[in-house]
């Protein structure tokens, strides 16, 4: 077993104590600060201590999505020697093997490390009783732990669900991160089986390809998936099970067809219907009972009819139905619960009758399939009027749905809600439908039964208007969800999200795919948008935007509201997956001109909203501040008092980048204030506004000086964006707080720790924007590091942000850029490249880093220049000096006058040094704040010091 598989254990070692489990390293009761990648090789070596691990290896483990220069190990190897050799460097731990990598070569011991064991996890229905099934349950159950992928084949009605969800309660113990069990079924298109899986397992995909995300969610676990009904999505079905063999190999899959999938790994265990005995004149009732179709058919009919019982003499009758029945375990069990009322004898004659009517010949397929159908229809001529259109109606559901729901779609016109009441209640009885256990009364009808009952609908001449009665139901569940994310932020899923997703996904499609009502169809995409965004469907969000708004026909008639709706929303879905593109500017400035047509109000915010964040992406500052001006403008003459505070969050930022720092931290903390007050704007127009807003406080606190404060802010934003649970919440903090906070504070360690997880968090949700801004945070930390490499993937990822229109923080990422490749000797190009950060900051507006520019710029000229250029740096400095003193920027004015102060006095640099850490808390410890310090001591100038890249933001 690979080691890392098991990680309760400590390593203990000389005076230190290593936990992977905890990814942390003691030395005595002092925790050992190490970033997470030395910490990753510091544990590879540990576990194969005394044994050589080769570079390759080391790489693969600290960098696993990356291709990294080798510079990158040794730097983290120094790293780790550091830490456990920097008080006594006689003791040695580590060696180098010349040529082929790294020894641990102290001794080291194991201690085992018990850790909470979470609960066994699943959702698997209650398993039924399973007779005459032990053979084949004893045959898969092996098989199911060892192969990738096991398929139950057999025909409708066999009972290869029943057999599946028993398999499934026996490997609960199994698998570490559980049993999962998605009902295909209930997915009309093939597209959303990755997202059915999600949703099951409880992970938010928050991706246009949920595939993809699924596959990278799924890497690391061990479970076990249950893919019933794989028959309505066999390709989509082999292609996720073959994915997952290769990409995540703890995730096995038992499925359940008609057919098999037709995969390379794949193990077919074919079931057969329930063995029943020859019938002859000398049975026994005992006799008759060793037959699982016989038992199987006296447990339902006993359970049916109290007091039914088994005599010898009606042993051939039940032999008799049961082979008529063709042993099938549905049609057994429909049959068993009219035995009350017309006792065995009468059953069998209203079966013959009824099988050798339907059985002429015109009926196709198996056999098996015939008698099952002619069970069915059987069943179903035994109804009431009443009760075979309640049937018919509850077809149109897609997996469970309550009673309020059954009530509403199904209840005849005129019909009091108790009689309908009753009507369900026998058609339980007499098992067409399923009563799902719970707190509250839901309901289910199986696969084979609801298509029956589709048929039926559509015959019945009535199959429109019950799909319509469907879809305003789903319409109105979906504005109760919108209802309460408004009202109550924290209690805003659905009681049922699963179900309900299934059953709108099926009103969407019989409104637009069909064409039945398309003007129902986008009121209910735009109804929805809650429910996608609530679940983190966003996929679901763009798809269903786009195909709602292909809908529309101009000579529908005038536009609406909906159509605003949806294009502002499928805008913003857009601008996560794909970047600022020409395409989103104009579905939100066409939302915007049809909201102004309809005087709409709410539609003109969210246009405005929407084209106030486009420009942030694109760096256009100026731009950006104007249309919060408008917003608040337009709040205001419409009463919209929580709009009119929330546009506090996007004044924030554009304040922010523009310098105004004052300005920023005053909008940030007002809004952050009314939130807390619970009187502000919520959820008003965004779900991550507040994350955002204590990121941008956070940023603004460090440049006016506060770092201590910055890093409780970037702490306290990382933390709400993990309670709210969105996606891009959670990128926000990381990508532009977390990380940018901690290169201000020359923490490269927690700097990486957050680009771990923002890599794991962008891989997983797929989210392409995302992952070239973490490339670029990846490649900064490099150069921070020393390492050359950096320069040529931050340079690819400036390209691929150009390319997709992306111009936020761009000055400052050239500021970094130039900074590294002045510190590798790269002088003309860094000089160029700082030309173009400080071009590029005065084009959009984004100020907040200029004065580190013209810092870094100076730098480069002295280097470039030595003595002779020093009156052009000085220059430059003091310009930083003079711009971050008007900006109040403290940390940027302390770097440009620690700059100054290294060069001769005729510059005076000294004297406005010791000024301005004057205004600094002396029980602050930066490393900016140490490296002024040191200046005022004499120390000579660092030949780092032109290389520190600009802190980012």
């Amino acid at each position: 077993m690979d080691v890392r598989e098991d990680r309760t254990v400590r390593y203990i070692f000389g005076d230190f104590v290593l936990s992977p489990s905890e990814q942390r390293l003691w030395r005595g009761q002092t925790v050992v600060r190490l970033g997470g990648r030395p910490l990753e090789i510091l544990t590879a070596l540990v576990e194969r201590a005394g044994q050589v691990v080769s570079k390759e290896d080391l790489n693969k483990r600290a960098w696993p999505r990356t291709t990294v220069d080798e510079s990158n190990l040794k730097v983290n190897i120094a790293a780790i020697r550091r830490a456990l050799e920097g008080l006594e460097p006689e003791k040695r731990f580590i060696a180098t093997v010349s040529g082929h990598g790294y020894r641990f070569v102290a001794p080291v011991d194991v201690t085992p490390w018990p850790t909470p064991t979470a609960p066994r996890r699943h959702n698997l229905p209650r398993p039924t009783d399973l007779l005459g099934r032990s053979e084949d349950l004893a045959a898969i159950a092996t098989k199911v732990l060892q192969r990738p992928l096991v398929t139950i084949t057999g025909p409708g009605g066999v009972g290869k669900t029943s057999l599946a969800v028993a398999l499934g309660h026996e490997a609960v113990g199994q698998f570490r991160d559980g049993v999962w069990m998605i009902d295909l079924c209930v997915l009309d298109s093939d597209r959303y089986l990755a997202s059915a899986v999600a949703q099951e397992m409880g992970i938010a995909i928050h991706a246009y390809d949920p595939q993809a995300a699924l596959t990278a969610a799924l890497a690391d676990r061990q479970c076990l998936l249950v893919l019933d009904c794989c028959e309505n999505s066999l390709d989509q079905a082999a292609r996720l099970t073959t994915l997952l063999a290769t990409a995540a190999p703890g995730t096995h899959v038992l499925a359940t067809s008609r057919e098999p999938l037709r995969t390379a790994q794949e193990v077919v265990h074919h079931l057969r219907p329930l063995a029943s005995p020859m019938a002859h004149g000398a049975l026994t009732a005992r006799d008759a009972l060793t037959s699982p179709a016989v038992a199987l058919f006296v447990a339902r009919a006993s359970a049916a009819a109290p007091g039914f019982g088994l005599r010898d003499e009606d042993a051939p009758t039940i032999v008799e139905i049961c082979r008529r029945l063709d042993g099938l375990p549905l049609a057994l069990e429909l049959a068993a619960t009219r035995v009350g009322a017309f006792g065995l004898r009468g059953l069998l004659r209203l079966l013959t009758e009824r099988l050798d009517l339907l059985d002429d010949g015109r009926r196709a397929g198996h056999p098996r399939h015939r008698g099952l159908t002619a069970t069915l229809d059987w069943s179903y001529g035994l109804l009431s009027q009443e009760e075979q259109a309640l049937f018919r109606r509850l077809s149109v559901f897609h997996g469970v749905f309550p009673l309020d729901a059954a009530l509403a779609v199904g209840r005849l016109p005129g019909e009091a809600e108790g009689a309908c009441i009753g009507h369900l209640a026998d058609l339980v009885a007499k098992s067409l439908v399923v009563a799902v256990p719970g707190p509250s009364p839901r309901y289910q009808l199986l696969d084979t039964t609801r298509y029956y009952g589709l048929q039926r609908l559509a015959e019945s001449g009535e199959g429109d208007a019950i799909r319509r009665r469907h879809a305003e139901h789903c319409l109105a569940q979906c504005r109760e969800v919108s209802g309460r994310r408004s009202a109550q932020p924290g209690s805003d899923r659905p009681e049922d999200p699963i179900a309900l997703v299934h059953n709108v996904r099926a009103a969407l499609d019989w409104c637009l795919t069909d064409g039945r009502d398309p003007a129902l169809g986008r009121t209910l995409a735009a109804g929805a948008l809650a429910v996608w965004d609530t679940l983190s469907l966003l996929q679901e969000r763009i798809e269903t935007s786009e195909r709602a708004l292909a809908s529309v026909d101009p000579s529908d008639g005038p536009e609406d509201r909906d159509e605003i709706t949806l294009r502002a929303s499928l805008a913003a879905a857009l601008l996560q997956v794909e970047g600022p593109t020409p395409r989103i500017a104009e579905l939100w400035s066409s939302a915007l001109d049809r909201a102004e047509r309809l005087s709409d109000l709410d539609g003109q915010l969210r246009a405005l909203w929407g084209l106030c964040d486009f420009q942030t992406w694109i760096g256009d500052h100026r731009a950006s501040l104007a249309l919060t001006e408008r917003i608040r403008t337009l709040a205001a003459a419409g009463g919209d008092r929580a709009a009119g505070a929330a546009v506090d969050r996007p004044a924030a930022t554009s304040l922010r980048y523009l310098g105004r720092l004052d300005e920023a931290r005053e909008a940030a903390e007002r809004l952050l204030a009314r939130a807390a007050r619970r009187d502000g704007p919520g959820r008003r127009l965004e779900d991550h506004g507040l994350v955002a807003a204590r990121g941008t406080l956070a940023n603004v606190l460090w440049l006016q000086g506060r770092p201590d404060q910055a890093v409780a802010a970037s702490r306290r934003a990382l933390a709400e964006a993990e309670a709210g649970g969105q996606a891009f919440a959670l990128t926000n903090a990381l990508a532009h707080t977390v990380i940018p906070i901690a290169l201000h504070g020359g923490d490269l360690d927690e700097a990486e720790r957050g680009l771990s997880r923002l890599g794991d968090h962008v891989a997983r949700h797929a989210m392409r924007i995302w992952r070239v801004i973490a490339d670029g945070l990846e490649a900064i930390v490099s150069l921070r590091r020393s390492d050359a490499g950096g320069l040529h993937r931050l340079e690819d990822a400036l390209a691929e942000m150009g390319e997709m229109g992306f111009r936020m923080r761009r000055p400052a990422y050239l500021g970094s850029l130039a900074s590294g490749l002045a510190a590798h000797g790269r002088l003309p190009h860094a000089l160029a490249r700082i030309d173009d950060a400080l071009a590029a900051s005065e084009r959009g507006g984004e100020l907040w880093c200029r004065p580190e520019l013209l810092r870094i710029k100076g730098e480069i000229l002295l280097a470039s220049d030595g003595d002779a250029g020093m009156p052009d740096a000085a220059r430059h400095f003091r310009q930083a000096m003079d711009l971050a003193g008007r900006q109040g920027a403290a940390m940027w004015r302390l770097r440009a006058a620690t700059s100054l102060a290294a060069l001769d006095e005729r510059y005076g640099g000294r004297a406005d040094l010791i000024a301005i850490l004057d205004g600094f808390d002396e029980a602050l410890d930066t490393p900016d704040l140490r490296a002024a310090q040191a200046r005022l001591a004499g120390e000579a100038r660092s030949a780092g010091d032109a290389g520190r890249p600009v802190s980012l933001a």
